[in-house]
């Protein structure tokens, strides 16, 4: 049944019988939280409601927010536009890059692999510096938002290899198919693109785990549109980065979903070095089927799904699937297996991640197991 909720085992856990299950080291697993079970999707009530893991990070999370020792170090830690913390960030980035590169086994973006690359929200630098310094031909273009707009501060250059501009991607429709200077405009020109936009955005967001406010149109137009530009402009066998959430937001799903379509392997990583305690880990798509997905409709469907997003009046119209066919009791027996076996490590490195700081400061431990 599609509905079923049985407790799911990450394949990578399935034959280990002495660690059948990640154990918590803090608190209990909590039980299911009927209410807040209402507040969430379709899909994302099956996997609240078959994921342990998700179940504790959820809780975690809660314990954490309310934590000030926590949210005074947090504050500490977030990235703000100015020029120290623009260089500060270029460093953790290309960190972040070296170890998504170790952690496919396959050094996709490294030794020499990559000739063109193109980086869609490339401030500070720190992913294009790296692909730079480690593939020594390679020539790349890069574009980010403008600091006046919100956006970082560019501090990586390589004249000659790499240019970068400073243009909000969403107010250029061409930018879907933009091209790298130096080609004749015939096919696409990249055989690497980073996906990497982040909506920003000085208001605090008082939502719920996963609901979508009206505002969050931005969010996932932006989503959306960067994806499109990049496998418009990908070569076939091309590597896809993308940039994803941890929070399962139900565009989110359908994107990593339709792009099991559209590459031979799909790769999550979450880097363990930086970022670990953060709300984000990196989708890796290898050997692209431009050809297959050209014919396929989901080009096709992401140009319907910004069309939407641009012109309804209502937030609910967003809250359903976009880019998914069938009843929602179809699209779960189909997806939420694949759903489940790239998100549930994912929660896990953040979960511990909480815990280990949350372990310097939480004077009482609720029911440690």
């Amino acid at each position: 049944m599609a509905t079923n909720t049985s407790l799911y085992i990450p394949p990578y856990r399935r034959n280990a019988a002495s660690s059948l299950l990640w154990t918590p080291s803090l608190i209990s697993i909590p039980p299911i939280d009927e209410v807040f079970v209402e507040s969430l999707d379709f899909f994302n009530k099956h996997l609240y409601k078959s994921s342990i893991v998700l179940r504790y990070l959820v809780h975690l999370k809660k314990i954490y927010r309310d934590d000030p020792n926590s949210e005074v170090r947090f504050t500490k830690h977030r990235i703000n536009i100015g020029e120290t913390s623009a260089s500060s960030s270029l460093y953790t980035y290309t960190i972040a890059m070296r170890e998504i590169d170790y952690r496919t086994d396959f050094r996709l973006v490294s030794n020499d692999r990559v000739k063109r690359f193109l980086d869609l929200g490339c401030a500070p630098g720190g992913f294009s510096e790296w692909i730079i310094k480690n593939n020594r031909s390679c020539t790349g273009v890069g574009f980010t938002l403008p600091p006046e707009l919100g956006g970082f501060l560019m501090k990586f250059d390589a004249p000659g290899r790499y240019k970068y501009f400073y243009q909000d991607i969403t107010q250029n429709a061409e930018l879907i198919s933009c091209r790298n200077n130096d080609d004749s405009g015939s096919g696409p020109q990249f055989d690497l693109c980073i996906a990497g936009c982040m909506f920003r955005s000085t208001e605090k967001d008082e939502s719920n785990y996963y609901a979508l406010p009206l505002r969050s149109r931005s969010r996932q137009f932006l989503r959306y549109f960067q994806l499109l530009a990049a496998l418009n402009n990908l070569q076939e066998g091309g590597t896809l980065i993308l940039v994803f959430n941890i929070k399962a937001h139900l565009c989110l799903i359908e994107i990593i979903c339709s792009l099991s379509c559209c590459f031979e392997r799909l790769i999550s990583v979450k880097p363990k070095n930086v970022f670990a305690i953060r709300s984000s880990f990196y989708l890796i798509g290898i050997n692209y089927k431009r050809e297959k997905t050209q014919k396929s409709t989901l080009l096709e469907r992401l140009q319907a799904a910004l069309d939407l997003i641009q012109t309804t009046d209502t937030n609910a119209d967003l809250q359903k699937p976009l880019l998914l066919e069938g009843s929602n009791d179809q699209i779960l027996t189909e997806w939420a297996p694949f759903v489940l076996e790239h998100y549930q490590a994912m929660w896990e490195v953040q979960a511990r991640a909480i815990e280990s700081d949350l372990s310097t400061t939480m004077k009482t431990i609720d029911n440690p197991l």
